[in-house]
């Protein structure tokens, strides 16, 4: 029985679960070595808490998000669909806690378009009151993705970690 993945930012003390079931519809959309897959993007869906966020779904690509092996740009409103129904079905308890995509490189960094594409994010005052998170899905495993949370305008190092202990 597995138990998803932990993640912590020593600096916040701040934790993120990941579930099985987020991990498993990432690694579907993972370039691996091996194939020509464009790059895949969507939105993160779970619970905020005081300390923590637990990441329960994620959006898949839309067909008509601009993708390519390097690149994208996430077009569709099916991920803003998507999220109304899962925030509604929920009772207003999961609601939008972050960004991902993948890159096709085993140990993933930002590029400056990521870095871009989010100072337009975070030029919503209301995007920065609550920490969101980002996560950049490389080909190899998760042990290796790039996972940061964004809070006021600052960008937060997570760190994977197994067990039951920090």
């Amino acid at each position: 029985m597995k138990l998803g993945l932990h993640l912590y930012s020593d600096e916040l003390r701040f934790e993120v679960h990941l579930t099985d079931s987020a991990l498993h519809l990432i690694h579907l959309h993972r370039q691996f070595a091996d194939a020509q897959k464009a790059e895949a993007c969507g939105i993160i869906i779970g619970e905020i808490r005081s300390k923590s966020l637990r990441v329960i779904d994620i959006s898949s690509p839309a067909d008509d998000d601009e993708r390519t092996i390097y690149s994208f740009h996430r077009k569709s409103t099916k991920h803003q669909s998507y999220l109304n129904k899962v925030h509604e079905i929920s009772n207003g308890i999961l609601q939008y806690i972050g960004e991902w995509h993948t890159h096709p490189e085993p140990q993933p960094r930002p590029s400056n378009c990521d870095y871009q594409g989010w100072s337009q994010l975070i030029s919503n005052g209301k995007f920065n009151e609550l920490p969101k998170l980002l996560w950049i899905a490389g080909n190899k495993s998760y042990k290796e993705d790039w996972f940061s949370l964004l809070l006021n305008k600052k960008y937060y190092a997570l760190r994977v970690y197994e067990g039951d202990t920090l």
